[in-house]
Parts: C-alpha cells; structure tokens; sequence
C-alpha cells in the first residue's frame, strides 16, 4: 500500500500508445518476419532457387575434306576416264592403226576396224567412257546443340531453375512463433 498525505490523490501511471501497463511497467511485442530455411528435392540450391543439369549429346556437323558428295557420314566422289578399246580385223586382214589392211582376190583390201571398249581400272563402261564411283567415310567439322542449350566439346548441357522449398524458420533475435518471430520490449511507466 502507498500512503498518501492526506488531501492529495493516489499516484497514478501510464503507458506510450501500444504498450501495456503492468505494475510501473510498460511492454510491447514487437513481430517480424522470420527468416527461412530453404531446401530443393531435386537440383542445387542457389539463393532462393534450384538450378538443375541435364546434358545430351551433341549434333556432329560432317563434312568431305576431300571432295565430294555428302550423304550422312559418308562422302561419294565421281570420276571418269576413257575406257580401253580393243581393235579386231577379220581373218587374212592386219591391224594398221585403226585400220584392217590386206590383199584379197581383187588385189589390195582396206577396211575399218571394228573397236570393243572396256574399263580395265573398274567402272561402268558408258559408250567410250568408264564412270567410276567411291565412297569414303566423312570428318566431323563441329558440333552443335539442336535443342537448345550450352555446348562444351562434343556435349550440350541445359540449366533449368525453380523456387525452393522451405524447411523451416528462424530467428536472429527474439522467439520464433510460426513464421514470426516476437520480442518483448519493456520500459518503466510515467507516474502522473
């Protein structure tokens, strides 16, 4: 109990606005955010985010440093030349260049001789010409990415993220109630 001089009134307190008065004492309870703990069920964790890899294989460019056709992984080069010719007379005639000479009944016989072509070197025989085809295996110039993508040698690699999740809360300072985080503030009321 307080006593008083008689013919004065009782001591009185009071508090700022938003605190509550006990006794001589004003308090407040003051709430912030609290701060999170992240996690990610699948990829690295960044910041606030999950960063995932995945890579596949490259796309090969090819390419005939030789010359020639490309068809897939292979390269195709045509090429001629002229074919052999084999000249023939007939029976009692003799080759002389490109003509069949000789002497028959008559005296003297000059006649054409008659020619057969051939491709002794391989190739298909066309009139007096041989075609000729081959293939050898083509190199690869570069690579690329066809989907997208980060290349690195012969490899393409694509980086997706996402939000994390969050585990659980905490507090720098004060207690942690849910997602909050709550500090009591107490200072001496004014007597009036």
């Amino acid at each position: 109990m307080t006593w008083q001089p008689l013919g004065c009134n009782p001591v009185t307190y009071s508090c700022p606005a938003g605190y509550t008065l006990s006794g001589q004492t004003c308090s407040i309870t003051v709430l912030s955010a609290a701060i999170p703990n992240y996690y990610c069920s699948n990829g690295v964790l960044s910041g606030v985010s999950c960063v995932t890899s995945s890579s596949y294989a490259a796309s090969a460019n090819w390419y005939c440093p030789s010359g020639g056709s490309l068809s897939g992984t292979t390269c195709t080069v045509s090429g001629s030349y002229g074919a052999t010719v084999t000249r023939t007379c007939s029976a009692g005639l003799t080759l002389v260049g490109t003509l069949c000479r000789g002497y028959g009944m008559g005296g003297p016989v000059t006649t054409g001789s008659g020619a057969s072509y051939s491709c002794p070197s391989g190739g298909s025989l066309s009139g007096s010409t041989c075609y000729t085809t081959s293939a050898y295996a083509a190199s690869i110039s570069s690579y690329s990415c066809i989907s997208g993508g980060v290349l690195s040698g012969a490899s393409c690699t694509i980086t997706s993220s996402s939000a994390a999740s969050i585990s659980s809360y905490y507090c720098n300072s004060g207690v942690l109630t849910g997602s909050q985080c709550s500090i009591t503030v107490t200072v001496p009321a004014t007597a009036n």
